[in-house]
């Protein structure tokens, strides 16, 4: 385990607190260092491609959200 620093996010983007999450195959496969030729990563590397929480900060620019708001998503790894 490590300690890893609580972001800011940058334009475009917004900060969740997870307060859920799930491991599928891909997520494994990413740390296992499975798909590193297609998706390179520096680690520590945290996974999760399904998540469930709530809007913390958002970034310049995000409009459709704000502070506060409950949030389902799938994430992309890019």
């Amino acid at each position: 385990h490590v300690e890893v620093p609580i972001p800011t996010p940058n334009k475009g983007e917004v900060l969740l607190k997870l307060e859920a999450t799930s491991l599928n195959p891909v997520d494994w496969k990413i740390q296992k260092g499975m798909l590193r030729p297609f998706l390179p990563r520096k680690f520590p590397y945290i996974p999760a491609t399904d998540v469930a929480g709530e809007v913390v900060k958002v970034g310049p620019g995000v409009t459709n959200y704000k502070a506060g708001d409950k949030v389902v998503s799938m994430l992309h790894h890019f």
